[in-house]
């Protein structure tokens, strides 16, 4: 698997608010809500990450 893709495709909570340019608190409301899904990783699961065509989708308004 080439994982230049993949960790192209796969960004932060915060890589997501600044690219969207709002709030990280805004990413997290999405997220709580249902609208934007994410990945959890690590033990503790509290790791997030949010695919990219999942982040387009939420621009457009479209619901998952």
């Amino acid at each position: 698997m080439n994982t230049a893709i993949l960790e192209q495709d796969i960004w932060t909570v915060q890589e997501v608010a600044a690219w969207l340019r709002v709030d990280k608190k805004t990413i997290y409301r999405a997220i709580a809500d249902g609208r934007l899904p994410v990945l959890r990783l690590g033990a503790s699961r509290r790791t997030l990450r949010c695919v990219k065509a999942d982040v387009l989708a939420l621009r457009e308004g479209k619901t998952p």
